[in-house]
């Protein structure tokens, strides 16, 4: 995803600023992503690993959570990075990104930013198959019927 940023930065650039935006709108929504990402993320965690009990201990005490361990430690710190990589652009600026140092940072910023989202996604989909959700209901029940 980097490399797709480092050629298509300033045709994204270019549209951004044709809407009246710029490549800068994009760092308050990434952050609040890093923030919430990160955040959810250890909750789960620490809540898991510290209750042995309950429906979060069951899971968290399989073979499978053994292996998924390392798919959270990961997205975790990524998005941590991302946050604190995010923040940096926040007080410094993104400069201008017609100059060489600019555009490649903020095309590996935009890469390493699809890369935890990508992280998290995998997270929130395993967990799911984890804990069984289902999309659509049981046969013979209706959406949001409990018995």
């Amino acid at each position: 995803m980097a490399i797709a940023a480092w050629v298509h930065l300033e045709q994204w650039a270019l549209a951004l600023s044709a809407r009246g935006k710029d490549i800068s709108d994009l760092i308050g929504p990434m952050s609040d992503f890093s923030v919430f990402a990160a955040g959810s993320l250890f909750a789960i965690y620490f809540l898991g690993v510290s209750r042995g009990d309950g429906f979060l201990g069951r899971i968290f005490h399989t073979e499978t959570f053994r292996k998924f361990h390392r798919y959270v430690a990961l997205a975790l710190m990524l998005t941590t990075v991302l946050f604190f990589w995010t923040a940096k652009l926040t007080v410094i600026g993104v400069g201008d990104i017609a100059h060489f140092l600019p555009h490649m940072e903020i095309a590996a910023w935009l890469g390493f930013a699809v890369w935890s989202f990508v992280c998290v996604a995998r997270v929130v989909v395993i967990f799911m198959i984890m804990v069984n959700v289902r999309l659509a209901p049981p046969p013979g029940k209706t959406l949001g019927q409990v018995h």
